[in-house]
Protein backbone atom coordinates (compact mmCIF):
# COMPACT_ATOMS: atom_id res chain seq x y z
CA UNK A 1 0.00 0.00 0.00
CA UNK A 2 1.06 3.37 -0.85
CA UNK A 3 -0.41 6.98 -0.31
CA UNK A 4 -1.03 8.21 -3.75
CA UNK A 5 -2.26 12.11 -4.80
CA UNK A 6 -4.22 13.21 -7.32
CA UNK A 7 -3.69 16.50 -9.20
CA UNK A 8 -6.97 18.70 -10.35
CA UNK A 9 -7.40 16.94 -13.16
CA UNK A 10 -7.47 13.37 -11.83
CA UNK A 11 -9.90 15.16 -8.71
CA UNK A 12 -12.18 16.32 -11.66
CA UNK A 13 -12.09 12.45 -13.19
CA UNK A 14 -13.37 11.24 -9.89
CA UNK A 15 -15.83 13.57 -9.62
CA UNK A 16 -17.09 12.87 -12.68
CA UNK A 17 -17.45 8.90 -12.33
CA UNK A 18 -19.53 9.82 -8.97
CA UNK A 19 -21.82 12.14 -11.12
CA UNK A 20 -22.09 9.08 -13.66
CA UNK A 21 -23.35 6.83 -10.80
CA UNK A 22 -24.08 8.63 -7.87
CA UNK A 23 -24.07 5.62 -5.39
CA UNK A 24 -20.88 6.05 -5.44
CA UNK A 25 -18.87 8.25 -3.10
CA UNK A 26 -16.47 10.96 -3.94
CA UNK A 27 -13.80 8.17 -2.10
CA UNK A 28 -14.85 5.55 -4.64
CA UNK A 29 -14.09 8.02 -7.33
CA UNK A 30 -10.60 8.41 -5.92
CA UNK A 31 -9.99 5.08 -5.53
CA UNK A 32 -10.64 4.38 -8.89
CA UNK A 33 -8.62 7.19 -10.75
CA UNK A 34 -5.58 6.00 -8.20
CA UNK A 35 -6.38 2.20 -9.21
CA UNK A 36 -6.47 3.58 -13.11
CA UNK A 37 -3.28 5.72 -12.64
CA UNK A 38 -1.40 2.97 -11.19
CA UNK A 39 -0.79 -0.02 -13.47
CA UNK A 40 -1.02 -3.30 -11.19
CA UNK A 41 -3.10 -1.74 -9.26
CA UNK A 42 -5.97 -3.79 -7.62
CA UNK A 43 -8.87 -2.01 -6.07
CA UNK A 44 -10.47 -3.97 -3.45
CA UNK A 45 -14.62 -3.54 -2.64
CA UNK A 46 -17.54 -5.73 -2.38
CA UNK A 47 -19.39 -2.44 -3.96
CA UNK A 48 -21.44 -4.51 -6.96
CA UNK A 49 -21.74 -0.40 -8.80
CA UNK A 50 -17.82 -0.29 -8.16
CA UNK A 51 -17.09 -3.13 -9.74
CA UNK A 52 -18.97 -2.53 -12.93
CA UNK A 53 -17.09 0.85 -12.86
CA UNK A 54 -13.99 -1.02 -12.13
CA UNK A 55 -14.76 -3.51 -15.15
CA UNK A 56 -15.24 -0.42 -17.43
CA UNK A 57 -12.15 1.29 -16.76
CA UNK A 58 -10.06 -2.07 -16.78
CA UNK A 59 -8.91 -2.37 -13.55
CA UNK A 60 -8.19 -5.12 -11.97
CA UNK A 61 -10.78 -5.52 -8.97
CA UNK A 62 -11.87 -8.53 -5.85
CA UNK A 63 -13.06 -8.32 -2.79
CA UNK A 64 -12.10 -8.36 0.67
CA UNK A 65 -12.35 -12.50 0.67
CA UNK A 66 -10.14 -12.34 -2.16
CA UNK A 67 -7.52 -11.51 0.10
CA UNK A 68 -7.75 -13.97 2.60
CA UNK A 69 -7.85 -16.57 0.09
CA UNK A 70 -4.54 -15.15 -1.21
CA UNK A 71 -3.32 -15.15 2.12
CA UNK A 72 -4.12 -18.34 2.77
CA UNK A 73 -2.55 -20.26 -0.22
CA UNK A 74 0.83 -18.06 0.19
CA UNK A 75 1.00 -18.60 4.07
CA UNK A 76 1.01 -14.68 4.43
CA UNK A 77 -0.69 -15.04 8.07
CA UNK A 78 -0.84 -17.46 10.75
CA UNK A 79 -3.85 -19.18 10.72
CA UNK A 80 -5.00 -18.51 13.88
CA UNK A 81 -5.14 -14.59 12.80
CA UNK A 82 -7.09 -15.56 9.80
CA UNK A 83 -9.43 -17.37 11.85
CA UNK A 84 -10.06 -14.94 14.49
CA UNK A 85 -10.49 -11.81 11.40
CA UNK A 86 -13.06 -14.21 10.08
CA UNK A 87 -15.03 -14.84 13.48
CA UNK A 88 -14.71 -11.31 14.07
CA UNK A 89 -16.76 -10.79 10.58
CA UNK A 90 -18.88 -13.34 11.46
CA UNK A 91 -19.56 -12.07 15.13
CA UNK A 92 -20.35 -8.36 13.26
CA UNK A 93 -23.79 -7.53 12.90
CA UNK A 94 -22.48 -4.22 10.53
CA UNK A 95 -20.57 -6.88 8.02
CA UNK A 96 -21.73 -6.94 4.78
CA UNK A 97 -19.45 -10.07 3.78
CA UNK A 98 -21.41 -13.05 2.37
CA UNK A 99 -21.49 -15.24 5.44
CA UNK A 100 -21.47 -18.41 3.93
CA UNK A 101 -18.34 -17.77 2.18
CA UNK A 102 -16.77 -16.54 5.22
CA UNK A 103 -17.73 -20.01 6.46
CA UNK A 104 -16.61 -21.81 3.91
CA UNK A 105 -13.17 -19.98 4.57
CA UNK A 106 -12.96 -20.79 8.65
CA UNK A 107 -14.06 -24.62 7.67
CA UNK A 108 -10.97 -24.75 5.37
CA UNK A 109 -8.52 -23.06 7.73
CA UNK A 110 -10.01 -25.21 10.73
CA UNK A 111 -8.87 -28.35 8.75
CA UNK A 112 -5.36 -27.40 8.37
Amino acid sequence: MAVAKLDGDEVEKARAIVASAPALSMLDGFALVVAEKHPGCILLTGDKRMRLKAEEAKVECHGVLWIVEEILKTGGAHSKALLKALNTWLEDPFVRLPRAEIERLVDTLKKQ
